[in-house]
């Protein structure tokens, strides 16, 4: 039988929204146009919902988060942020296994590096940029380019510094989803009290792996957001087909097996993203608009029976 059953009463997740990153330290800002096509929801645009940017360890470079951000903002998109590194002089480097100059927050610096991510906060706040959240660190599980951080500096830096951070926190964001990642954070209470949004990335996550039982447990009143994921790969044009659909299928499962709030994209403006560097949208784009310009923030996930088609 072809026939799907859809349950209004059987009520899910409650969507914060689709969206990508705006790295402008790394590779050019978005234009005003493509900024029109990323956040707006008109014929031939995007319609995201959510803008991720960076936190650059030099403070100099803040301001170039602002353009972009505001435009998102003008939208109604909210705007998160998340660190690679912490400014130079807080970290040290330390013997990882074969990696003799692994890096890492100094274990002397936490309220300096929470000042920092504050004084982030602030700068944009200052200049007419309400952050929604701020990220702990970026993949600190996959950090060989950045920032090492182990389950135990992590939930000391939590419970102990974050409330330094005068905005929604949220949690060191695995690779991978990484469950042993975050199982320690939710079985804390002081910990749990104090992160907002637990986030996570995709990166080689199987369907099989993206439920999360235990959040289900203890995570009543946290949000749940993937937050950094390209999908299939970053070496293919998103404009090849069929692989574009493997986005679609992506974003399906990470709604319906990971009851996930938010799905971010790496880059918006790339080769393999949602947005060309020529400012039109992608295969993969389309496949993102399916979603981003239908499912609205504020829209509730409801039943309906799986029923998928071979073919």
């Amino acid at each position: 039988s072809n026939w799907v059953e859809v349950s209004y009463l059987e009520e899910h997740q409650t969507i914060q929204g689709f969206g990508g990153i705006n790295y402008p330290t790394w590779i050019d800002d978005l234009t005003e146009e493509q900024c029109d096509t990323a956040f707006k929801n008109g014929e031939d645009q995007l319609g995201f919902t959510i803008l991720r940017i960076h936190v650059d360890p030099d403070s100099s470079n803040w301001e170039k988060e602002l353009k972009t951000a505001k435009a998102a903002q003008k939208e109604g998109a909210l705007i998160f942020a998340s660190p690679w590194n912490p400014p130079p002089a807080l970290c040290e480097t330390f013997e990882r296994g074969d990696n003799k100059y692994a890096q890492r927050l100094a274990h002397d610096k936490y309220a300096e590096y929470a000042q920092h991510l504050n004084d982030f906060v602030t700068f944009m706040r200052d200049n007419g940029v309400e952050l929604y959240a701020i990220s702990i660190q970026n993949e600190p599980d996959y950090a060989d380019d950045w920032t090492w951080w182990t389950t135990e500096e992590m939930m000391d830096f939590i419970i102990n510094y974050s409330d330094a951070i005068d905005c929604r926190i949220m949690s060191p964001e695995s690779f991978q989803y990484r469950k042993d990642f975050y199982d320690v954070m939710l079985k804390d209470e002081e910990a749990l009290s104090r992160i907002d949004i637990f986030a996570t990335h995709f990166y080689g996550t199987q369907k099989k792996d993206m439920a999360y039982p235990l959040f289900e447990q203890y995570g009543e009143g946290k949000e749940l957001w993937m937050t950094e994921v390209y999908v299939p790969n970053s070496s293919s044009d998103a404009d090849t087909w069929p692989e574009a659909v493997e986005v679609a299928v992506n974003i399906s499962d990470a709604m319906t097996e990971g009851n996930m709030q938010a799905y971010v994209w790496w880059y918006i403006r790339r080769f393999y993203g949602p947005m060309k560097e020529d400012g039109t949208i992608s295969k993969r784009g389309y496949c993102m608009a399916q979603f981003s310009k239908f499912v609205r923030p504020g829209y509730i996930r409801i039943g309906a029976t799986e029923n998928p088609a071979y073919g």
